[in-house]
């Protein structure tokens, strides 16, 4: 091999120079190795002009090949799909074009320095984002504490505040006023709905602690159910709503801890009633979907707001819908559902139906 080809053939192989011999119109005749690999193809039979970023379509060849031999700065296409700068020689030959091209080394340097700066800013800003989630975990177990111990503690003298009001409206409403009666009938109700309150902060802050302990085994949910529709059904018979519950004849086992289940369904179902026009219905369903248990519970009432169904499963958060008997919540029942649901490995989501109503349906795993 001569010396000319040992030239020729290191240029064609290994130069880390973009090289390109076209002919006089500025098709592409031919490129070496490394013009392939940062263009990402082999450009033969192309226009030279195809491979510049040219915004204002004002690339001339011949332009180039008239002005004196020097740098000219020009972005090409890359195989990564992001331009990058080469300074760039023109040459006429006598069968065409010859073009090379070099890295723009500053550009290459500042590209370094910058990316060396955005590394560092974004490895600060990652520790500092990891000292403030660590802050933030802590500062949540001390709200969850304070609110355990707050409910807790708030518990006993609330439930004796219902007790001592109970009683009397019991033993001597034949002693008191009207007024008086009254005053007491209202204080049983506040109690009562303070007691749900507490009730639900406990549960709210055990379960955001990771203190909320399942026993999650297979169990047959109808019962469980049937046992929910007995307590709630009071409610519903005194604005004249019909539950309606369908289950198929064999059992319907879901892998769940039972009373935390039965807490949902009692949450649903009151819900339910709660947002339900006087005199329509509840249909509850339970059934097999492939690997999965699924229940859902329909009411009849407004539906919920599309715009407002990403709060429904917030903590202290509620919709615009209004109970139909001016019922009165806590804004916690459904963020409970969910974390107990969430816990269970299960799903449950919302629904509007037609031509009115909403539908809330949520998945266990089914037991095997």
């Amino acid at each position: 091999m001569t010396v000319d080809q040992l030239v020729i053939e290191f240029f064609e192989n290994h130069a880390t120079v973009l090289y390109f011999y076209c002919d006089a119109e500025g098709f592409i005749k031919k490129t070496n190795k490394y013009t392939r690999q940062v263009l990402g193809e082999d450009l033969k039979g192309k226009r030279l002009s195809d491979i510049f970023v040219d915004f204002y379509n004002a690339f001339v060849l011949e332009d180039f090949l008239r002005g004196p031999h020097g740098h000219y700065l020009l972005n090409v296409s890359t195989a990564s799909g992001l331009p990058q700068t080469f300074y760039f020689r023109f040459y006429r030959t006598e069968g065409g074009v010859v073009v090379f091209g070099e890295d723009d080394s500053e550009e290459m340097d500042n590209l370094r320095r910058s990316l060396l700066i955005l590394n560092n800013e974004l490895n600060n800003l990652t520790r500092e984002l990891q000292k403030k989630n660590a802050e933030l975990t802590r500062l949540n177990e001390i709200k969850n504490q304070f609110l355990g111990m707050a409910a807790h503690d708030l518990r006993t003298p609330i439930g004796a505040i219902k007790s001592y009001s109970e009683f009397l409206l019991e033993e001597a409403v034949n002693c008191l006023e009207e007024e008086h009666v009254s005053f007491l009938t209202t204080i049983r109700h506040l109690s009562d709905f303070m007691l749900q309150l507490l009730n639900d902060l406990l549960d709210l802050s055990a379960i955001e602690s990771g203190l909320l302990q399942l026993k999650i085994g297979p169990v047959d949910i109808v019962p469980i159910l049937r046992d929910s529709l007995q307590i709630t059904s009071i409610f519903a018979a005194k604005k004249g709503i019909q539950v309606i519950l369908e289950y198929p004849e064999e059992p319907i086992l879901a892998m769940a801890d039972p009373i935390r289940i039965k807490q949902v369904f009692d949450n649903l179902l009151t819900n339910a009633i709660k947002f339900t026009e006087l005199g329509s219905r509840v249909s509850v369903e339970a059934y097999y979907v492939g690997d999965n248990v699924l229940v859902s519970v329909a009411d009849e009432g407004p539906g919920v707001p599309p715009s407002e169904m990403d709060r429904l499963f917030r903590p202290f958060s509620t919709t615009s819908a209004k109970a139909t008997a001016g019922e009165k919540g806590t804004g916690l029942g459904l963020a409970i559902t969910k974390k107990i649901i969430d816990s269970h490995n299960g799903k449950i989501w919302v629904e509007n139906r037609s031509p009115k109503g909403a539908v809330f349906v949520f998945t266990l795993p089914r037991a095997v």
